[in-house]
């Protein structure tokens, strides 16, 4: 059953974006990387199949109901917190990266000077400033 539903998502996916090519190159502008939003430059495999696992791990959990999952199970740590730190340059975060990575955090995001400018063309931007 996974499976048949698996194909169907697929096949529907694959359709849409064939139908739809010119208006995802239109509105979606080219990014220097593939880990900012949909990876829409990645649905299509080298030899022009459709890929799914590209258009899942790109939506960042947009696209996808999980029904069942595996997982293991680590303690909750017993203090959390958040820093959120501003640079000059990109440049500087990143000299700054290997310091930083000696503290052990769970995870390390950054938003470079194209990301900001994407969210802020969006035509939600005002909403989220306010």
């Amino acid at each position: 059953m996974i499976c048949l539903a698996h194909e169907i998502t697929d096949r529907s996916l694959d359709n849409m974006e064939r139908e739809h090519r010119e208006l995802i190159v239109a509105h979606f502008p080219p990014l220097t990387r593939s880990l900012t939003g949909y990876d829409l430059a990645h649905l299509r495999r080298p030899d022009g199949r459709f890929d799914l696992n590209a258009v899942l791990c790109g939506a960042e959990g947009t696209l996808g109901l999980v029904t069942e999952a595996t997982v293991n199970v680590v303690p909750i740590p017993k203090h959390s917190a958040i820093i959120a730190v501003r640079y000059k340059t990109f440049d500087a975060a990143l000299r700054d990266a290997h310091a930083l990575m000696a503290l052990r955090p769970t995870s390390i995001e950054t938003v470079d000077g194209t990301v900001l400018e994407l969210a802020r063309s969006d035509r939600i931007w005002p909403a989220v400033r306010a």
